[in-house]
């Protein structure tokens, strides 16, 4: 308006383009202001986001981190750590960290605190106080972060040790899972070399009694012995295989035995001893001594432990030996003997005699009566044991809890 008024008025316009000017600027600066505003605004959100991701991760972090003042006052402390320091909320800060430690620590963590940009190349081992984690191994450091502000780092290196023997642990157990497949492996390899080995002489002599069968100019006699050895050697390949099959089966866990209340134990030692007899004792005199013996046992694991040790003793021992069968009620269950006068048993064999493929001597036969014995005494809550008979000869003795 004034420019209008006074158009003549030189003086007055170039004030005015002056002023016109010093607006420009002042709206060019008040836009550039806005925009570092703006600016700032943004730099402020980031910051805000930043700090507070910041804080997310101290929070959440699985290392104890603590913040305490120069004098080691508690500022600040992350779940972690009060979790592991007992600090039930934020108003418990401000307390000493030096008293969260066992009093052994605390001239360590205190050397610490007065110098924590000189605290050496590694950390301290601390332990916690009582009410804490008692089981708690931590390695502790330092680091000064403002002129009034420490930062300290608890590591828990008891959680690593406990993972160290967990592992250690799965490694041994991987260890004995792997040596029992070896084990097993080469039990596999033994049943198998036993079984190949000693069927291999009993088949070979049906073989040769069956060729000689086919001898047309054999004679009666002749003819009348060879079928009589070849139906003897193929009853022992049955008992071999019986026996083997006897042991596959109470060899399983969910074995068990059948108990008879009140049975007659001494009726039954002698029925089982006169079967063998009949079964042929190849000139040797069998002699049974049983009195009135009764108990809660299974009988026919009664029967299956003398038969076997009768056939036992009768392989193993001269024709001529007497072998006597007896059985007894002893205080902690039922005693059942069978004894020979041969030539006995070595003291170093007389527990390894029990295993399967095992022989007392060197003879025919797979080895699994005596691992049977001891089988059906293990499964009667008892025992089967060789001593040395007195006078010499070989005691084998087997108890049953009945």
């Amino acid at each position: 308006m004034l420019r209008a008024r006074h158009p003549d008025d030189q003086a007055l316009l170039d004030g005015c383009a002056e002023i016109d000017g010093i607006l420009t600027e002042l709206d060019a600066s008040a836009e550039q202001r806005a925009e570092r505003d703006k600016e700032q605004d943004a730099q402020q959100a980031d910051l805000s986001g930043e700090r507070w991701r910041w804080q997310q991760l101290f929070d959440l972090a699985p290392v104890a981190y603590i913040v305490t003042d120069r004098a080691g006052l508690i500022i600040e402390a992350n779940r972690t750590a009060m979790s592991l320091l007992a600090l039930p909320s934020p108003a418990s800060h401000r307390m000493p960290l030096v008293l969260r430690f066992a009093r052994t620590d605390r001239p360590a963590v205190q050397r610490m605190l007065r110098a924590p940009q000189r605290n050496g190349p590694g950390p301290i081992m601390v332990t916690l106080i009582d009410g804490a984690d008692t089981d708690f191994r931590g390695a502790l450091r330092c680091v000064s972060v403002r002129a009034d502000r420490v930062l300290w780092v608890l590591d828990d290196v008891s959680a690593a040790e406990g993972a160290r023997e967990l592992q250690q642990r799965a490694m041994e157990r991987e260890r004995a899972a792997s040596e029992q497949l070896r084990a097993t492996d080469s039990m596999r390899r033994a049943f198998l070399l036993g079984v190949s080995h000693d069927l291999r002489v009993p088949l070979a002599a049906i073989a040769g009694f069956a060729s000689v069968l086919h001898n047309a100019s054999l004679g009666i006699k002749e003819r009348q012995h060879a079928l009589a050895r070849l139906e003897e050697t193929a009853h022992e390949t049955m008992a071999m295989l019986d026996g083997l099959l006897d042991y596959e089966r109470i060899d399983q866990p969910n074995a068990a035995v059948h108990r008879t209340r009140g049975a007659d134990i001494s009726a039954q030692v002698a029925l089982a001893a006169d079967a063998a007899r009949m079964d042929g004792t190849d000139g040797h005199a069998l002699r049974i001594e049983t009195g009135p013996t009764s108990g809660d046992v299974d009988l026919v694991v009664v029967e299956r432990i003398i038969s076997n040790l009768v056939r036992n003793a009768v392989q193993h021992t001269p024709a001529g030996t007497t072998i006597s069968v007896r059985c007894s009620r002893e205080p902690d269950g039922v005693l059942l003997v069978v004894e020979d006068d041969g030539p006995g048993i070595a003291p170093e064999r007389r527990e390894s005699v029990f295993n399967l493929f095992e022989r007392a001597h060197e003879s025919s036969g797979i080895g699994a009566g005596l691992a049977l014995v001891r089988r059906f005494a293990r499964l009667h809550g008892g025992y089967a044991r060789l001593e040395e008979r007195p006078g010499g000869g070989a005691s084998f003795q087997v108890l049953l809890d009945g």
